[in-house]
């Protein structure tokens, strides 16, 4: 996933993130859910300074946005997590 990942960053200009998370079995369902959530929610309410830091890494310019705006996308197991993180977001009141 971090070829794709690294592709969406350079096409539309954005910060793009991987998160790990924990994987079962040593850490039962939801865990990894919970993982995604909480990441996603950190990195909307921090998005400033992330972007800051992504400039200071990336030394080039990234457009950016007063909407909070997130995309989950995942492969796989990652998949069902991308979709089941983007609906919690949407419950929780953020524009996914």
């Amino acid at each position: 996933e971090l070829p794709l990942a690294r592709y969406l960053a350079v096409r539309v200009n954005a910060v793009v993130c991987s998160i790990e998370y924990r994987l079962a079995p040593q850490h039962a369902y939801p865990a990894a859910i919970d993982d995604a959530l909480d990441a996603s929610l950190a990195l909307l309410n921090d998005q400033g300074r992330l972007v800051a830091n992504a400039l200071q890494i990336g030394k080039r310019s990234v457009r950016t946005s007063s909407d909070n705006k997130v995309c989950t996308f995942g492969m796989s197991a990652g998949g069902f997590m991308a979709a089941h993180t983007a609906r919690l977001l949407t419950h929780a009141g953020q524009h996914v």
